[in-house]
């Protein structure tokens, strides 16, 4: 099992998709790792996902921006 969730979500960084992150995350319990040193790595890979996710969110931010200052251009 262990090998199989770090695999997906290994991929789900590596894609930068966000709602698999999300899934895998959620999904997380004591048995998608066996022993230390894949719980080693599901955290290494955990604080991967988190700098993914907060480049997603920065350039969500700076599209809802321009779409801002287009509207009120626009308007």
């Amino acid at each position: 099992m262990s090998g199989d969730w770090l695999s997906r979500f290994k991929l789900a960084i590596v894609n930068d998709n966000a709602e698999a992150i999300e899934a895998l995350a959620d999904e997380f319990n004591e048995n998608s790792v066996d022993g230390v040193d894949d719980l080693r790595e599901a955290q290494a890979l955990l604080s991967e996902a988190v700098i993914v996710l907060e480049n997603k969110k920065s350039k969500i931010e700076i599209e809802l921006k321009k779409a801002n200052k287009v509207r009120n251009y626009m308007f």
